[in-house]
């Protein structure tokens, strides 16, 4: 048989056809990578462009109530550093393109990059292409930086949490927990800050649940208190009779409030993310209020061992402030003499 004769023609068409496919691969690939795993990309922490692109973040402030700075970002695009105010740490949190967000600097992390005002798109344009720096907007607490100072201060670096609440409308004044870290130095000091024993990452005052029995036992009937305290930063639900210092301000508040628990709130300008609860009738709020006087302070076991706890609760002369202090491994006098320096 003779040998088939291909035209020029149809090479050419075949070949056009092999290219157009490897096209069509090649343009499926791009695609794929570009908007379908982008995200993935993006958040691999060898990336040097993510590494890039974020260091070029100018993150918000996190403020006080008054507008103080809990949180800064200092220094040009490319070299930014987040300094912080330490007696905050715990509540403010961390954060780090290797080990990620805690805290407000999590529960806000799209208001302080910014991501919050922009479509994708839109931040892959201005911030990706043509590297525009990103900046981020401010969020501000209810907390009072002098009062939030004050707290941490009379911890002395014992284990434990002071907590004030405003009984009106149950914003948090204060949150102090000890022991604590410099979020500044998360990147360089991780491994050895979540090696510690002594939990300098934990938030005690929401996370940390303390055997109260001698003051709940202050009360004619038991409270309600299945419903854990909602914030933007994680909080845990009493058990039994144990309860976290927040819980305890909260239940305290509700003592002048005529049995109604404060939805607390974290965010000024966000609404609390629960709402009031009438854990006691006014009745029982009355005589609590009548027995405790300026406070009540007990040394409670904690349960462990022979250790105990130092608490105490109490209200301000006014009825405005609803305040809490636990010890590890302390006694009533120490709490109440914390709670003294703190308002002092």
């Amino acid at each position: 048989m003779a040998p088939t004769n291909r035209s020029p023609q149809a090479s050419t068409q075949h070949l056009a056809v092999f290219f157009l496919l490897a096209f069509g691969v090649l343009a499926a690939a791009v695609g794929y990578w570009t908007f379908v795993a982008r995200g993935s990309l993006i958040a691999r922490t060898d990336n040097p462009r993510a590494l890039i692109a974020y260091n070029r973040i100018q993150r918000g402030r996190i403020l006080d109530s008054s507008g103080l700075p809990l949180a800064e970002t200092v220094g040009q695009p490319g070299d930014y550093v987040r300094r912080y105010e330490l007696s905050a740490a715990l509540v403010v949190g961390y954060a780090s393109f290797r080990y990620g967000t805690s805290g407000i600097e999590a529960a806000a992390d799209s208001i302080l990059t910014g991501a919050d005002a922009e479509d994708e798109f839109a931040r892959w344009w201005k911030h990706d292409l043509l590297g525009e720096p990103q900046i981020g907007r401010d969020v501000q607490l209810t907390l009072d930086v002098e009062l939030q100072r004050a707290a941490f201060n009379a911890l002395d670096g014992r284990a434990g949490a002071i907590v004030i609440v405003d009984t009106a409308n149950g914003d948090i004044l204060a949150m102090a927990s000890s022991p604590s870290f410099d979020p500044a130095r998360i990147d360089a000091d991780f491994e050895t800050i979540t090696a510690d024993a002594n939990g300098p990452l934990v938030n005690r005052a929401t996370l940390g649940l303390y055997r109260a029995d001698a003051l709940l036992d202050l009360f004619p009937h038991p409270l309600d208190l299945s419903q854990p305290p909602s914030l933007p930063i994680p909080t845990r639900a009493a058990e039994d009779k144990r309860i976290t210092p927040l819980h305890m301000a909260l239940v305290a508040a509700a003592i002048f409030s005529d049995g109604v628990m404060p939805a607390p709130r974290l965010i000024v300008d966000e609404d609390p993310q629960g709402h009031p609860i009438a854990i006691m009738p006014p009745a029982d709020a009355e005589q609590v209020k009548e027995s405790m006087g300026a406070g009540f302070a007990a040394t409670v076991p904690s349960g462990f061992d022979d250790r105990t706890l130092g608490w105490f609760i109490g209200l301000s002369p006014d009825g405005s402030r609803a305040m809490c202090v636990v010890i590890e491994d302390s006694t009533a006098a120490a709490a109440s003499a914390a709670a003294f320096l703190t308002l002092k």
